[in-house]
Order: structure tokens, then sequence, then C-alpha cells
């Protein structure tokens, strides 16, 4: 058109060289124009259809049919790749798993070398190869021949130099140039490469290894392309192995807290079991007023440290998602009854009225975990007792059908207090952890913001739950908890009387436990309930006392100086003993049961020594009185 306007206004008269220059000029221009509007514009892939009828040589689409595929096949490796680094978090199974994707879709031979974080070093070395045989071949060079780090070419070199390397054809020249030792030199020869691509893996702005993938048997040649698809594969690599190490370390700091918190829960709960145990049975006695009310008052403290020491213990077992809920069957009006004398005299310290109801037609024999509910009940009752300057504490206990679990039926308690009541905000974070309701209200009561976070958790494990039942600043506060229980037929029910003699036989209990104030407290609960006590203070000792004498229940201390309970029960069981031995410990958290239970022994009681759970093993264990084999 342009040269149509140019040709239409008089210009043919034009000197031929000035019409060529400017044609020239102007198809010039337009060719700068139409690089620059391609540069503008999305590229559209023309159809095959159209790249012949456009003149296009069958060549050509050849070219471009086989480009797509192996873009088709690349895309298709990595995602393969990419779920295998998914698939775990363990290094070494991801290495594995990764490393044999490559083999499978990208190279005959694939070798990972991960260098150490702290120093520069090899940490570990991962091969795969699509044949047996020189699988274990590419092993024993590498077992055989370390890496060099200043050969010319190769894994030696990427590492060093942080570049990556494109070997297109590895031709016997290569080999001979980078393997001058002559069994190096042998051994790569034999194993055929040829052809093969050096990528580094980077962690953090440094060289954390490389990926070593070559073909071997195979007519793979490798071209830039593939060069750029395992460069992306590295980088997904060290990704994955940053993470895997991070996950690794959290693991390592996760157990690191645990065996924390168990030496702190046996270093907190050894003393505890002799201070409430030895109180409790001082209660017992009979003693001036002014005695009691010093009595009352170490014993309030004493269970205020070990429900903190309860509450933090369990605030990591709730983290961890591995809370334990044990079934056994227990006296529910001698549960209730206990936890009830307990919060009165924290009631009557304070000058509150405290009141108890219950339905006269409660069950008595209940099957559920004791230590639980009794744990929900002293946070939720104590809570209240906590927030209530003034007024009194209300519990309601009461039974209902089950909706859910119509064979087990709901335990209510309803806790209703006249304390400081809540404000919306803090009903909203209620039974959030680390967050006592008294925040928002600027007032100072103490504790540590886990009790009603815990108490919930273990109400829902129980088949129930703590809910807010309704609460008005300055007013008072209803909380309302449930927890399933299985009722047990009055034929099927233990005795939980006269456990002391059974049959015209006098039990006997031998109670093993370095500790001399534990062996004397347990010595005394027993001899109270009519049962005869052996006491001995070393594993060694204990395991010789029980192959002397026959003893309806042994009672071992897990940790002993000498001979711990483990190493002792080991030596029972090889020696035929065949009587019921029971753990004792002051480590609380979860697994420490079944550990127990799968180290051999028959059952399990935590310090401090509840009375009730102590009654509960004797009722298990020694009546009837079994005859013993040992």
């Amino acid at each position: 058109m342009l040269f149509g306007v140019l040709f239409g206004a008089g210009l043919t008269s034009f000197p031929i060289e000035a019409l060529l220059i400017l044609g020239g000029t102007v198809i010039g221009l337009f060719s700068v124009w139409m690089s620059r509007r391609s540069l503008s514009q999305p590229r559209v892939r023309i159809p095959t259809p159209t790249l012949v009828a456009s003149g296009i040589r069958p060549q050509t689409e050849h070219i471009v049919q086989v480009e797509a595929g192996q873009t088709a096949q690349h895309l298709q490796f990595l995602s393969a790749a990419s779920a295998a680094l998914n698939g775990t978090l363990d290094l070494n199974s991801m290495l594995e798993a990764f490393a044999n994707v490559v083999v499978a879709q990208f190279s005959d031979w694939c070798e990972i070398v991960l260098l150490a974080e702290d120093e520069f070093k090899v940490e570990d070395v991962v091969i795969a190869h699509h044949d047996l045989a020189d699988a274990e071949l590419a092993y024993l060079y590498r077992q055989t021949h370390s890496i060099g780090w200043d050969q010319p070419g190769g894994v030696g070199r990427v590492i060093r130099t942080g570049r990556p390397e494109l070997y297109s054809e590895i031709t016997q020249e290569i080999i001979d140039e980078t393997s001058t030792h002559p069994a190096r030199h042998a051994m790569l020869s034999q194993l055929g490469m040829r052809s093969g691509i050096v990528v580094p893996l980077m962690s953090n702005g440094k060289v954390a290894g490389a990926i070593f993938m070559i073909a071997t048997r195979s007519e793979r040649k490798y071209l830039p392309m593939d060069l750029s698809v395992a460069a992306d594969l590295a980088k997904r690599l060290s990704l994955s192995i940053d993470n895997s190490r991070l996950f690794s370390k959290v693991q390592e700091a996760s157990q690191a807290k645990s065996a924390f918190l168990a030496q702190l829960s046996h270093e907190i709960r050894t003393p505890l079991n002799a201070v409430l145990g030895f109180a409790e049975l001082l209660s017992e006695s009979e003693l001036q007023p002014n005695q009691r009310q010093h009595l009352s008052t170490l014993l309030r403290n004493a269970q205020r440290l070990l429900g903190c020491a309860n509450k933090i213990l369990d605030l990591s077992n709730v983290e961890s998602q591995i809370l334990n809920i044990e079934r056994s069957e227990f006296l529910l009006p001698a549960l209730i009854a206990e936890v009830m004398r307990v919060m009165t005299v924290q009631a009557e310290e304070k000058k509150l009225e405290f009141h108890v109801s219950s339905p006269p037609d409660l069950p008595q024999r209940v099957i559920s975990d004791p230590a639980r509910i009794r744990q929900i009940l002293f946070n939720i009752i104590g809570n209240a007792l906590k927030f209530t300057i003034q007024g009194s504490i209300d519990v309601h206990i009461e039974l209902h059908a089950n909706e859910v679990q119509p064979a087990s039926p709901l335990l209510e308690i309803s806790v209703i207090d006249t304390g400081i009541g809540l404000t919306r905000n803090q009903r909203d974070r209620l039974f959030d952890p680390f967050v006592p309701p008294e925040i928002a209200a600027g007032r100072g009561f103490g504790g540590t913001g886990l009790g009603l976070f815990v108490a919930r958790r273990l109400a829902r494990l129980l088949g129930g739950d703590v809910v807010l039942g309704s609460s008005h600043p300055l007013k008072g506060s209803q909380f309302i908890v449930t927890v399933a229980i299985d009722l047990v037929e009055e034929s099927k029910a233990a005795k939980f009387s006269n456990v002391g003699i059974e049959d015209g036989m006098r039990a006997s209990v031998l109670v093993v436990d370095d500790a001399d104030d534990t062996r004397h407290l347990i010595q005394q609960y027993l001899s109270r309930m009519g049962i005869d006590a052996d006491t001995a203070a070393s594993g060694d000792e204990g395991v010789r006392m029980a192959l002397q004498k026959q003893y309806s229940l042994v009672l071992m201390d897990v940790k002993m100086p000498d001979m711990d309970g483990f190493a002792a029960i080991q030596k029972l069981r090889e020696r035929n003993y065949g009587g019921p031995i029971v753990a004792l410990t002051a480590y609380a958290l979860n697994g420490d049961r079944e550990r127990c239970l799968a180290g051999g022994f028959d059952g399990y009681l935590g310090k401090p020594i509840d009375r009730q759970m102590l009654k509960q093993s004797l009722l298990k264990f020694v009546v009837p009185h079994p005859a013993l084999q040992v």
C-alpha cells in the first residue's frame, strides 16, 4: 500500500537506485516494527496443518513434534520426582525413592552425593542403577574410590565450583583425562558411561552436594534441554533435603523435650509422693485444730504443685496427639467422695459454701479411666474455687442417656460458682492454652492457664466434653463436664473389701524401690489394708527376695541406680518367676505404661501413689490369691 501511494504520487520518474534505497528503508522499518510487535504479543503455537499449509517443511514439523514430546516427558518425569520427594520426610528414604525415579525415567545410573551441614565432607552417598550387577559395581566403585576434589571434571569439580557440567558424549579420552588411577579407570570403563550430567545441590547459598546422572547402556544422549531439567530437579531436591533436615532437628528437639519432661516428672513426683502420702496418713490421726490447719495448708500446696506438674506434662502429651486412656473398673461414689473431700477442705479455707448433690441411684461400679476423671474434676472444681472470692460452689451430679453410645450413659457434673465471671472476649479464648481467664480483667489468680484446655481434651477422649454453660461478669459461671461410663453387672463385679485375707491365706507384697520414703509409705498403706509387706532397696535385692519367697504381688520401681526395674523383671522372667509384678514409676509421659507392659510388667502405678489405684491393683492380682509358680 505504501508503495502504491508513492507510485501514485508521481514518483515513477525517480531513478531506479533511489527507489531501491527507499524501498529497502521502508522494508527495514517494517521488519523492526514487526519484531517489536511480536515481542509484545503472546506467542501462539500454530497447529501442524497450518504449518504445512503455510509452506513450512515437513522436517521442521518433525522437529517441533519431537521437542513437544520431550517436553511432555520431562514434565512427567519432574512430576514423578516431586511425588517421590513429597512422599516422606525421612532423608534416606526420600533420597532412595528419588534416585529410583531418576533411573526409571531419566538416566541409567544416578548417584547423589550429600555433604555434611557443618563441614566440607561427604555425609552420605545414595546410588541407584537400572541393572543390579552394575549397581553393585557402582557401589564398589564409590566405596573404593573417594571423590577426587582436584580432578579436571566430574562430581568433585561441580561441588568445588558450584557449576553444572554437561557431557553429551563421554569419550574414552574424557575417561582417560579424569581417571588417572588404573583401578578407577578400569571400573569406569567397565560401567560403560556414554553421556552424563552433573548438577550441584545448593543450600543457603552454599554447595550441599551434587547429583550425577549417567546414561550407560541406553542410547540416551543428554542435550542442553536435559541440563535445564536436571538443574530444576536439583533445586527441588535441595529444598526437600533442607526440609528433611529441619524436620529431623525438630524431631530431635521433641525427643530432648520429652526426655527433659520425663526427668522433670520423676524429680517432682518422687518427693511429692512422700509429702502427700504421709500428710494424708497424718490427717487420719488425732490432731489439734492448729495442727490440722497447718496440715491442710501443706496438703493444699503439695496438691497445687502436683497439679501444675501434671498440666505441663499433659500439655506435652496433647501437643503430640498421643494422650492415652486406660479403662478399668472402679467405685464411682468412692472416687467422687475423694475429690469432694479435698475440694471441701479448700472451700472451707476460703470461707466458701460448698454443696454437692447426686442422685440416690448413682451406679456403684463403672468402667472408665478413674485417674483422668479425677484429674478433670480437680481442674474444673479447682478452677471455680480459685476464681470465687465469696459466695458458694455448687456441684450437681447426674446420669443421662447417651445418644451416641446408648450402652454407655453420660456422667454429668455441673459446677456452678459465684466468682468473677467472664466477659465475651474471655469466653472466646477460654479453652486456649496458656490463657488464664483473669488476664483481660487484670486480676492475678495464678495458675498455668492449662487446666481448662487439658480438661476438655481429656473429657473428649472419654466420650464427653467440657463446656461453659453460662457466665456473667461479677456474677459467676457454670461449667458442665460429661464423660461416658460403662456400667458393671453386679454378678461380674470385683470384690472391693476384705482384700487382706482370702481363702484363709495371708496376702504378702514385696515393695522394691531405692527411695526409703516410698518404701515406708507403701508399707504403711498396705498395713492399714491388713496386708504384710516386705521391702527391698535395689533391683538386685528385689530379684533375690522374690526368688526366695512366694509373694502375692511385687511392686517394682522402674528407675533404680544399680539394676532398674526392666532389668530386674527380665531376670525374674528368665528364672521362670510367674507371679504378678506391677511397675512403680514417677515418669508420667504417654507411652510409659505401654513400655512397662511391653517390658514384662503386669500392671502400672504412677507416683505419687494413689491409694485407690493401689487398691485396684491388689484387687486385680491378690484376690483371689493365685498359687504362684516360682
